[in-house]
């Protein structure tokens, strides 16, 4: 890293200033009920279908699954798209194929969370 320029200059910035840089992402992580994963639910309207796994409802690394308006695939991603103002989205599958419910998370998602996500029939992982 050392003859990277980029990590350089921000090294010298921040030796220069006397900065300390906290990250702050375990902070997040370890709360309990997940907020982000309330926030992002709420945000596509779709708190009300929301099913808790395992046993512990809003928990952090613990994939909301949820019940969601049956549409097709395709609908589906529009309407997260559209709700999200996102420029633009990536479907996997049939565009036609009908949905009613969906796993969602945020952030990186595991190989074990993956492996849950699509043994469950039915499912659309966003």
């Amino acid at each position: 890293m050392d003859n990277d320029p980029v990590y350089k200059a921000k090294s010298d910035y921040i030796a220069a200033n006397n900065l300390i840089v906290y990250r702050l992402f375990e902070n997040w992580k370890r709360r309990q009920p997940d907020p982000q994963l309330q926030g992002l639910l709420k945000a596509l309207g779709w708190e009300k279908g929301y099913k808790p796994t395992e046993g512990v409802p809003w928990a952090t690394h613990n994939a909301a699954f949820v019940t969601i308006p049956p549409s097709t695939l395709k609908e589906a991603a529009q309407n997260i798209k559209k709700t999200l103002k996102m420029k633009s989205i990536r479907i996997v599958g049939e565009p036609e194929t009908r949905v009613s419910k969906a796993a969602v998370s945020h952030g990186i998602a595991l190989l074990v969370d993956l492996q849950r996500y699509v043994a469950e029939p039915g499912l659309i992982w966003c």
